[in-house]
């Protein structure tokens, strides 16, 4: 595959191996991560979030498809706490969250230690 951008930059990539729901891309195995249809979360997930803040994550999912959400300043420059409280969803690569500011769709999938990847972030259980 050839992939050209506007700006005039490109990008060669080369796909092999196809078998499985996983294939090779310029020598880099993949594997095609999602959640089981109908499955449910359980446990309390953490991560420490480093970007232009940082901020350590809490969720708290429950078998009765509701969440906890803890998001908290590591120092005073990183913002405000957040929190949230609703009702949860996953299916494919989806985190799906309903809440009282309405519904959040996350790229999210299972991690192989038993945690989840979450927005690129991977919070242990």
């Amino acid at each position: 595959m050839h992939l050209h951008w506007p700006a005039g930059r490109s990008y060669d990539a080369s796909f092999v191996n196809f078998k499985d729901g996983s294939f090779e891309m310029n020598q880099y195995t993949t594997a095609h991560v999602a959640f089981n249809p109908g499955q449910k979360i359980d446990g309390t997930y953490s991560a420490t979030v480093v970007g232009k803040q940082m901020r350590i994550q809490r969720y708290v999912f429950h078998t009765d498809r509701t969440y906890e959400l803890s998001d908290k300043p590591v120092t005073s420059m990183d913002g405000q706490p957040k929190s949230a409280v609703g009702t949860y969803r996953v299916y494919g690569s989806t985190l799906e969250l309903t809440g009282s500011s309405g519904v959040t769709r996350l790229t999210a999938y299972p991690f192989p230690d038993g945690g989840i990847d979450i927005e690129g972030t991977v919070f242990s259980k």
